[in-house]
């Protein structure tokens, strides 16, 4: 995995991850996602904060439950808890028109971020995305905003509703797979490893639906 990260530029995060505490977390959890930023942002992320402040943005860039950049693209509701007690991501999409063949496909943001590689890496219990940039609690709308926000209205005249949802999304590099039985994650730590049962991931309290019926009172 570490290999296929590292030809990216990808491969800080998880070293991050490895040499704190939520390398225990994630061994116990039974499924995850990891939204990872691009070495260099990592790295100055770690030269301007604190230690806590550092493992706690990369709590928000785990999500406790295995999802697939297709899974990403039909979530029937587009927050998702973090490990980052009472935050959560937002998963958006956007028309991506491909400059070298001029063919547009569904592209992703997670909280205004771009999903620059889907699938960077695939395994039974974990999925790995490169992302363009560091999420950041700011622009947690649900938390930031509260319930009652109102995203404003598109622009008049804009092509919001053109989107051909049944275009294929393009033939991202699906790297580093690891779907094989019996395969192995090649790292000195192995989240892919079946869990100890006596040991549980702590789930999100927050949910989307709660949010929405919040909304309503």
């Amino acid at each position: 995995m570490l290999q296929s990260l590292r030809n990216y530029g990808y491969s800080l995060f998880t070293n991050a991850i490895a040499t704190s505490d939520l390398n225990y977390e994630l061994l116990a959890a039974p499924n995850f996602t990891l939204f990872a930023p691009r070495d260099e942002l990592l790295y100055a992320l770690d030269m301007a904060t604190s230690a806590a402040a550092y493992v706690s943005t990369l709590r928000y860039h785990i999500v406790p439950t295995r999802h697939t950049f297709a899974d990403l693209k039909n979530l029937s509701a587009p927050f998702l808890d973090t490990l980052l007690f009472d935050y959560s991501i937002l998963i958006g999409k956007f028309r991506d028109v491909h400059v070298s063949t001029d063919r547009a496909s569904i592209g992703l943001i997670v909280d205004g971020v771009r999903v620059a590689y889907p699938d960077l890496f695939l395994g039974s219990r974990m999925a790995v995305h490169g992302i363009d940039g560091i999420l950041l609690t700011g622009l947690n709308l649900s938390r930031d905003l509260g319930a009652d926000y109102i995203p404003p209205p598109p622009t008049p005249g804009a092509p919001a509703d053109d989107l051909d949802r049944n275009i294929p999304a393009p033939a991202y590099p699906f790297v580093g797979r690891n779907d094989a039985p019996g395969a192995t994650v090649e790292s000195y730590f192995d989240w892919d490893a079946t869990p100890p049962p006596e040991r549980g991931l702590r789930k999100g309290r927050r949910r989307y639906r709660r949010r929405m019926a919040l909304g309503r009172l």
